[in-house]
């Protein structure tokens, strides 16, 4: 079975469709698809769960804006952000003034 294109927040899975991607500040515009002996490999995922490169996360209409404005922080941090429910505001701060 195939892991299908999911929001990394809430998980709804509208079949093959989501919203959109963000790439974070920890995406590496340089990632390779992970090969083995020169061959794809089939059923990996990134550390958010989705088949997308480190980084990268896959949105709901719901989450998709939100996640947009968190785009300069790390994926990680900006997931648990967004679902934990804390106020972005100080997020942004942070990130401004490290």
């Amino acid at each position: 079975m195939a892991i299908m294109p999911h929001c990394v927040v809430c998980g709804f899975d509208s079949g093959a469709d989501v919203a959109g991607s963000v790439e974070f500040a920890d995406y590496n515009p340089g990632w390779q698809e992970p090969t083995i002996n020169g061959n794809p490999v089939i059923g990996w995922s990134n550390s958010l769960g989705v088949t997308a490169p480190d980084g990268v996360g896959l949105f709901c209409r719901m989450h998709l804006k939100a996640a947009r404005k968190l785009r300069r922080l790390r994926s990680d941090e900006a997931i648990d952000l967004m679902r934990s429910g804390r106020s972005p505001l100080s997020v942004r701060l942070r990130a401004l003034f490290p």
